[in-house]
């Protein structure tokens, strides 16, 4: 109050308990309200940095753990499952801080009430009082259109709160969160960035292990293919030592049969035996990199 007169350089007046209360009132609709939108800035824009800090954080600490830990193949799923927590949390929190779009209504709020405040303090600096007539010349009272104007002023700072708060609660909803697509928006991000960022040493064990896999089902298929040729081949030799001299296309005809089905059966089994010495390699290869 002292300061408010001050910066109004209202003189001694008369003590008059409406007209303190309107000063009151005046002081806080702007002086107070003010001073509360900044604490709520202040309190968002914190939010707001503690989040992009720690958004910060995480852009630098993730690949530098991934590439730290992913030389052991068997840790890789425990580092995409906390990954996994670790991305869905910081989502959730991303759009909790993306519906709270309110710091530009506490800006506004108070930068109008702030011009409002301090138009009515130019105006009415060193004009509020008039002095009493009478007995008492050197005591003065607040003019009635002081008094009304301020009462006009109360009556607008409200209705800028108000609009304030209706953007506010239009503004600020809780997000609906979908755990379970959350989990798996956040596991398969986890998944990509670990296979991004995942060491060279391991990228190449994976490889290999790919490799031999690869190598043994083809192993195991030629195997069967060149059991196949045979048991082919030897049904044609029966039906050979069973088919009659005569006619002599039908004989000839197996013949040729049993030719073309064993230049197959040798093909399939130098392809076996190429994708065994193959495999031997990659084997003993990786035995000598993971004694």
């Amino acid at each position: 109050m002292k300061e408010f007169k001050d910066r109004l350089e209202i003189k001694e007046i008369v003590d008059d308990d409406h007209h303190r209360d309107i000063l009151l009132n005046f002081i806080i609709n702007y002086h107070k309200v003010i001073s509360r939108y900044e604490e709520l800035r202040t309190k968002e824009i914190k939010w707001r940095h503690v989040f992009t800090g720690l958004s910060l954080l995480l852009l630098f600490a993730i690949p530098f753990l991934i590439f730290k830990i992913s030389n052991n193949d068997s840790v890789v799923p425990q580092l995409t499952a906390v990954l996994t927590g670790i991305l869905a949390v910081h989502k959730s929190f991303s759009s909790w801080l993306d519906k709270r779009i309110v710091v530009g209504n506490f800006w506004k709020a108070e930068s109008d009430l702030k011009t409002k405040l301090y138009s009515f303090e130019d105006k009415w600096k060193g004009q509020a009082t008039e002095a009493l007539s009478g007995i008492e010349p050197d005591k003065f009272k607040l003019k009635i259109d002081f008094l009304k104007e301020a009462n006009i002023a109360i009556t607008e700072a409200r209705a800028i709160v108000q609009d304030e708060q209706t953007k506010f609660f239009a503004a600020v909803t809780y997000p609906s969160i979908d755990i379970g697509q959350m989990l798996k928006d956040s596991g398969e991000t986890a998944k990509g960035l670990v296979s991004a960022h995942v060491s060279p040493e391991l990228e190449q064990q994976n490889k290999r292990s790919l490799e031999i896999e690869t190598l043994k089902s083809k192993v195991v298929q030629l195997r069967t293919e060149v059991e196949d040729w045979k048991r082919i081949i030897e049904e044609k030799r029966q039906q050979l030592l069973t088919t009659p001299a005569e006619p002599k296309e039908t004989a000839d005809a197996i013949k040729l049969t049993i030719t073309s089905q064993e230049a197959k059966r040798l093909q399939a089994e130098g392809n076996l035996v190429i994708a065994e010495g193959q495999l031997a390699a990659l084997q003993s290869n990786a035995v000598r990199r993971n004694p």
